[in-house]
């Protein structure tokens, strides 16, 4: 067959925009214009005014515009949360009365309060946030300022109860000191009996899960100002703690938790779970990866405004050429085009398509990768199937392509398999139980074997050449995706895989050890569908499958099952 070209056209849907208000009014002109937004910064002195003892105690913020290229380790710089737009507290800035969120200004207390006061890079007042011009230009330095900072202060603590700060404190001192953790006040804490579910409020009593629960390891922005210090401080409301420290801390915590106090942390539901995702956010995983894996890691993240799924990571590229710049007044779908087709161009292959981010996008064609929505299913499963994407090569021989033919239209080019003929009822989700599993196994297994009649052997294309195959054998490849882990599946993994699932078929409740093996079968298959062509192909499928839609394989599709496209 020769190759062919074919477009995706984008979905056409009426739009109705509402611009939300992000962002603190602002009253007065506070701001003068900088020489030049791409090499100046405005940097904050905060000082307090009035009498603590009547109340009247003001926060007070003076600019000064500096360039940043002579400034550097002049400064600190803050990382932390906004918080509520719409939650805003008066304080002076340049003599005139000025809104910001209460968040902020409960940090400006703070670093006022441990001397921290003077040249210190804020992002909500060193940048104009109503100057989208200007706000395009300084997101393009924020990389640049936390490198430069001399001292990143990261505000964390914001969901503990003023009770337990006294617990956390300990928690750090006694884990520095190599405490047991039943020696510590803050895991005394009793937990519910076994046979009932903790409530919210049982989990949050704890104020060491409380502290790994602050909203600043749950925001995309912070991933950035965090991995670009040169060294970083906690600003705690008793004081400040080192980074240092703090990962002594973790690093004790977590070898009692693993040689000797594992029935203390057990009493506490939730805990590992939120160490995991705390660790993963501060670990500096970004050096040496492609901004696309980057992403990856951080898909889970939170924004106010869409486009800083994009903008928010931006300063952790390192590849030769630029990502698209900062232009905030670009509607969001047209951010998210322009990344999708840089990242096309730069890894020159359809790799993003792999990212399955399409749902739900309005106004945005179907091959543009929807950053602000989460994956449909588990996210350590979506990495392991990205992680997967290079190892198989079922394009060789047809060349890459993809384009703009027109606004919302990609052209690309493969070759046509194809047309779906039939799709199974039920889609594959994590199992509760082996029982779950071996209904859709079985259920999978007579769907594919359709036209089976004893020895009768299915085709799969594999490197665009037909492979014949016994079925037994094609289908546990399926079902492994034809990998284990982060390699190829070697006939030793595929006979494991063949007992597990021929016993599970079986009998339903047969024990089945969820090893690497089972993982990555729920890797392959997770939210997918199998179908079958009018030219006797099977295979499995994204949900969004159809019967009638066309199959093809794309040049740079480096996977090894087919693309199914539906033009819109």
């Amino acid at each position: 067959m020769a190759p062919s070209v074919w477009k995706l056209f984008r979905r056409d849907s009426k739009i109705s925009i509402r611009r939300a208000r992000t962002e603190p009014s602002r009253s007065g002109t506070v701001y003068t214009t900088l020489p030049d937004s791409t090499k100046y910064i405005r940097l904050c002195r905060v000082i307090r005014t009035g009498d603590v003892n009547t109340g009247g105690e003001k926060i007070e913020v003076i600019f000064e515009i500096v360039p940043l290229v002579d400034s550097k380790g002049t400064y600190r710089a803050l990382s932390y949360v906004w918080g509520d737009p719409n939650d805003c507290i008066d304080i002076t800035v340049n003599g005139q009365r000025f809104p910001v969120t209460r968040n902020l200004e409960y940090w400006l207390r703070r670093i006022q309060a441990l001397g921290y006061g003077d040249r210190i890079w804020i992002d909500q007042l060193s940048i104009n946030q109503h100057d989208n011009s200007e706000k395009d230009q300084q997101v393009l330095l924020m990389g640049p300022v936390y490198q430069g900072a001399n001292e990143v202060l990261i505000g964390v603590c914001d969901q503990l109860d003023p009770n337990d700060h006294t617990s956390v404190r300990d928690w750090l001192e006694g884990m520095l000191i190599d405490l047991h953790l039943k020696d510590l006040d803050c895991f005394s804490v009793p937990s519910p009996p076994p046979s009932l579910s903790p409530t919210p409020d049982a989990m949050s009593k704890n104020p060491f899960l409380a502290l790994l629960r602050s909203l600043w390891f749950t925001r995309t922005w912070t991933v950035q100002e965090f991995c670009l210090a040169q060294h970083s401080k906690l600003i705690c409301p008793w004081g400040d703690v080192s980074w240092a420290v703090f990962v002594k801390a973790f690093m004790n915590w977590n070898k009692h938790r693993r040689e000797c106090c594992e029935d203390v942390v057990d009493a506490h539901p939730g805990l590992m779970e939120e160490c995991h995702r705390s660790l993963e956010h501060t670990r500096k995983y970004w050096k040496g990866q492609h901004i696309l894996q980057t992403m990856q890691l951080f898909m889970h993240l939170n924004v106010t405004n869409p486009r800083d799924k994009v903008y928010g990571l931006r300063a952790l590229h390192q590849g030769s050429e630029d990502l698209p710049a900062p232009n905030y007044e670009q509607p969001v779908p047209g951010v998210f085009i322009d990344f999708t087709l840089w990242a096309f161009r730069d890894v020159q292959s359809l790799f993003p398509l792999a990212y399955e981010l399409h749902q739900e996008c309005s106004n945005t064609p179907s091959w543009a990768m929807n950053l602000s929505v989460p994956p449909d299913i588990d996210r350590n499963y979506w990495r392991r199937r990205l992680s997967g994407v290079g190892l198989h090569k079922a394009s060789n021989g047809i060349p890459f392509m993809a384009e703009l033919a027109s606004p919302g239209c990609l052209r690309v080019q493969g070759i046509q398999v194809g047309h779906i003929e039939a799709v199974t009822d039920q889609l594959f989700s994590l199992p509760k139980y082996n029982f779950d599993l071996t209904n859709v196994l079985r259920s999978w297994y007579d769907f594919a074997n359709d036209r089976r009649v004893d020895s009768l052997v299915l085709g799969r294309v594999d490197s665009l050449t037909m492979d014949v195959i016994h079925f037994d054998d094609w289908f546990c490849s399926t079902m492994l995706g034809n990998q284990v882990e982060d390699r190829m599946a070697q006939e030793s993994d595929l006979a494991k895989w063949r007992v597990a699932m021929s016993g599970l078929i079986k009998d339903p409740f047969a024990f089945v050890d969820f090893s690497a093996i089972v993982e990555s079968h729920m890797t392959a298959v997770l939210g997918r569908r199998m179908f079958r062509t009018d030219t006797g192909y099977v295979g499995v499928s994204p949900a969004s499958t159809k019967v009638g839609d066309t199959l093809w394989v794309l040049g740079g599709g480096n996977v090894r099952s087919m693309s199914n496209l539906r033009p819109r």
